[in-house]
């Protein structure tokens, strides 16, 4: 049969009821068959299996199971870390949970749900996990994507973009080391149920911490400056379109990607299936099928994954993969024996034995068996019948006697055949009933090694954990020192500048007071703009206090001082007012007058300078 049964079992898909009752936009992508066929399982079905881990001898459960609501399905997502799974998978193939972290491993790579993948496919990791404990060596993802590929059969609907199945695996071409499960999984896309944590250590198993990023990747930190992380899950737990981003060929492993040690592992698994020998084509009554040159048709024989994963440890697993090889032995022997047999067909002596007696009517006849027939003689005809021309001289009625005589003789020697044959079969039976004996013991001690080493995988997996948030403290204190190590030298150069600038700005022998507790550049340029204010009043002051005295000294003198300007200077017997200060001038006045209307309130102090004034004059 072909590995695509998912063809053969989409083609009859019309069997089922689909109802869609998706709403969710992020779904569209999902073909019909996922997103409209309903849990058929009920709490009344008589066929139920809901079993999904090792039962505890506490009692205790790590995870819960229940059947689908109306409008949930088995792409839909479901609250508290629940995922969909079918019946098929836990019953037929002993899948148990926690998923191991290979399977993991292969759900984070392909990035599907567990019930995205066929369930045939779940065959292939589990058979994979074990052959590679067998044969020793280490299941990595590239060895597992060198033996496998990914197979996809999306709907096509005219009108509309292809919608996506279930994923699936198979074979590349040139390896072979598994048969499929079962050749067509009847009804699994109807029997499926949710299953949920319950206890610390199951949603652990389905999650993993990585650190929290914003909008630009960068990683958040919270108010102690550590990097805050936070837990998600390994792989999705509901359907996801992120596995059809990729071409199927860009999750394969060519030669060309295995590390020196995956490629010694797939030539060594290769090899061990290799030595198989190879299934003759028969019909149902054993008659060779032969091909148009009269050779039998023949064709590889492959690791049996059903009885492979009904083993329920690791010592069962040993147990029936060395009788896989065992099998493959023997056959290869009795082909060569059968081969040798015919070649010595040819060579059959018949002997009569002169000193026998023989009655008249009865001879006694013996023969000397062929080689792979067993010990002990077989009948012949006796030395008369060897020769064909005395054939004719013997009376009918003794050549009846002859014949008598031989089918006797040959009951005779076949049962005391069978009698040898018995006590050989007596003797191997009591041989197997004591290797059972010893069988039973080692399959205990190999279940109790299992368990410890289950224990130790734990505790390592454990440590492995410590070590890598130690790694992360000593990261982060890493980073910390440094940033401590920066700001100290930051403070410093702040300090030598802070030292320069008290020297720069110590006052110095004759500073003047007006400098005196200026710290900064506003402060004084804000004592710079009062001393030029301060300097111009008094200026003004002084140069107006001068033309008042002159008229004072000089009353009988008409004075003209229009055109006077404090700023004015005197060249070629004209007073020159510089660029600038001319049109200022009217300003000025006019700020003048307007800061007299301003002084009327001031009346005693103008009499006080006309009394002044009047005092020169008299003077």
């Amino acid at each position: 049969m072909s590995e695509t049964e998912e063809v053969a079992e989409t083609q009859g898909a019309e069997k089922y009821t689909l109802v869609d009752c998706i709403t969710d936009p992020a779904l569209d992508w999902v073909a019909p068959e996922p997103r409209g066929i309903a849990s058929s399982l009920t709490s009344q079905d008589p066929r139920l299996y809901m079993t999904v881990e090792q039962q505890r001898a506490d009692g205790l459960q790590n995870w819960s199971t229940r059947i689908p609501g109306e409008g949930e399905r088995v792409c839909s997502s479901f609250d508290g870390h629940g995922f969909a799974m079918y019946e098929f998978v836990f019953k037929e193939m002993r899948l148990r949970l926690p998923f191991s972290p290979f399977a993991a491993s292969v759900l984070k790579a392909l990035q599907v749900a567990p019930s995205q993948l066929h369930p045939n496919s779940w065959s292939f990791i589990m058979g994979f996990e074990h052959l590679c404990t067998y044969k020793g060596v280490l299941p990595t993802l590239p060895l597992f994507f060198r033996i496998f590929k990914i197979q996809r059969k999306p709907t096509r609907e005219v009108g509309r973009a292809p919608r996506q199945n279930w994923v699936s695996l198979k074979h590349h071409e040139d390896v072979k080391l598994f048969k499929m499960f079962v050749d067509s999984v009847k009804d699994f896309k109807e029997r499926y149920f949710v299953v949920r944590p319950e206890s610390a250590s199951a949603r652990e198993s389905l999650m993993e911490l990585e650190e929290d990023r914003d909008e630009q990747g960068d990683a958040r930190k919270d108010a102690n400056g550590q990097v805050i992380v936070r837990a998600v899950p390994k792989f999705p737990l509901s359907w996801s379109y992120t596995h059809f981003l990729k071409e199927p060929k860009e999750y394969t492993t060519g030669d060309a990607d295995l590390s020196p040690e995956d490629m010694a592992a797939f030539e060594s698994l290769k090899t061990f299936v290799a030595g198989f020998t190879p299934g003759v084509w028969t019909t149902r009554k054993g008659v060779t099928i032969r091909d148009e040159h009269g050779k039998p048709k023949a064709s590889p024989r492959l690791i049996n994954t059903r009885t492979l994963l009904k083993c329920k440890n690791a010592g069962e697993v040993k147990l029936c993969l060395d009788e896989m090889e065992t099998i493959a032995e023997r056959m290869l022997k009795a082909k060569q024996d059968e081969k040798a047999s015919r070649s010595g067909r040819g060579k059959k002596k018949i002997v009569a034995r002169a000193s026998q007696e023989v009655r008249p009517g009865t001879p006694s006849v013996q023969v000397i068996g062929t080689s792979g027939v067993g010990s002990g003689p077989l009948p012949q005809l006796p030395g008369l019948l060897q020769r064909r021309g005395q054939e004719k001289k013997i009376p009918r009625l003794k050549m009846r006697a002859w014949e008598d005589a031989e089918s006797f003789q040959f009951l005779e020697v076949r049962r005391q055949q069978h009698a040898r044959d018995m006590a050989a079969m007596v003797r191997m039976v009591s041989s197997s009933l004591v290797l059972g004996d010893e069988r039973e013991t080692l399959v205990k001690q190999l279940d109790t090694a299992q368990t410890r080493h289950e224990r130790a995988k734990g505790r390592i997996n454990q440590l492995e954990l410590v070590v890598d948030d130690l790694r992360e403290k000593q990261k982060h204190w890493g980073d910390q020192l440094d940033e401590h190590r920066k700001r100290g030298e930051d403070l410093d150069a702040a300090r030598a500048e802070i030292e320069r600038l008290n020297a720069v700005m110590a006052p110095g022998e004759n500073e003047h007071k007006a400098a005196e507790g200026l710290t900064t550049r506003a402060d004084l340029v804000k004592v710079i703009a009062q001393l030029s204010h301060d300097f111009v009043e008094g200026t003004e002051y002084a140069f107006e206090n001068a033309v008042q005295q002159i008229k004072c000294l000089n009353p009988d003198v008409e004075l003209v001082t229009r055109g006077m300007h404090v700023n004015g200077q005197v060249k070629d017997g004209q007073i020159v007012i510089p660029a600038g200060l001319a049109d200022s001038d009217e300003e000025e006045e006019d700020a003048e007058g307007v800061f007299e209307e301003g002084q009327e309130d001031e009346q005693g102090d103008g009499h006080e300078q006309e009394d002044s004034l009047g005092n020169c004059i008299s003077t």
